[in-house]
């Protein structure tokens, strides 16, 4: 079975097999267009959500033909959030000094996203 697991920090939880549970909701994150009822094709929401979960993370509004590239492309940027901080995390350590001082910064700003969006 797995090690002793280190204690949880405020807002961590430990899973059915002792793994330290992630604090936002763990990727890979897929996204899924779903069509407006009376509007024209392609037009709707984009869902951001866990494979397999009916659950949505988040939700872009793709209403308007000129906001339709960029909706898509923030979506995808939401989507592949998981991935992007576990890639900063990652390189902490290696590389010149302003760019980990750019990851850290990158970092931060994730996590007190997520604190301020607790309160």
């Amino acid at each position: 079975g797995p090690g002793p697991v280190a204690p949880a920090r405020k807002g961590e939880g430990i899973d059915m097999v002792g793994e330290r549970m992630s604090r936002h909701t763990l990727g890979p994150w897929e996204i899924r267009f779903v069509q407006a009822a009376g509007h024209p094709k392609g037009m709707g929401n984009l869902h951001i959500h866990q494979p397999g979960m009916e659950s949505t993370i988040a939700s872009i509004t793709k209403l308007g033909f000129s906001y339709g590239e960029k909706a898509e492309a923030d979506a995808c940027l939401i989507a592949a959030a998981p991935d992007l901080l576990e890639a900063c995390k990652a390189v902490l350590g290696y590389g010149p000094d302003e760019v980990i001082a750019k990851v850290h910064a990158a970092i931060a700003k994730a996590e007190q996203a997520r604190e301020e969006a607790r309160q």
